[in-house]
């Protein structure tokens, strides 16, 4: 298949399994270098795709997407711009609030490795909300009876 049908199905795929598909590629990258080359190629097209549409995902969806770009360490500040402005967005608007635990910290995880401290104030969010979790999952603990 060309590369203008490779992205017409691409653009075919819902959130839902754009999200999947990234989360895939991005462990296809632990099967070795080769498999890692062509898992970040994969994922490089597929975020060209989604980019335009970045706001439309579930925040979660948004979440994975992010840990499989940083996973399979796409620099590439193109594709990277719109999911990262939607994922800052959400952030300012509370949004970290509607992910559980695991996914709150894969996605600080993933703006730690893909922009380091340039986005303090989007991990810092996260860092909020994370406390905020951790606090909820304790006091639940506290009230569990062994």
């Amino acid at each position: 298949a060309t590369t203008a049908e490779e992205n017409e199905e691409l653009e075919h795929l819902s959130h839902s399994e754009m999200s999947q598909l990234a989360w895939r590629l991005a462990k296809l990258g632990t099967f070795g270098q080769h498999a890692a080359q062509q898992a970040t190629y994969a994922l490089a097209r597929a975020l060209r795709v989604i980019g335009p549409s970045a706001g439309g995902f579930v925040f979660s969806e948004l979440a994975a997407i992010m840990w499989s770009a940083a996973s399979l360490a796409v620099a590439d500040e193109t594709l990277l711009t719109p999911l990262l402005s939607d994922t800052r967005s959400r952030l300012a608007g509370g949004d970290a609030q509607l992910l559980h635990a695991p996914s709150l910290g894969n996605l600080a995880w993933a703006l730690a490795v893909l922009r380091g401290s340039q986005d303090a104030l989007a991990i810092q969010a996260l860092q909020i909300e994370m406390a905020h979790a951790a606090s909820v999952f304790a006091s639940k603990n506290d009230r569990v009876s062994i």
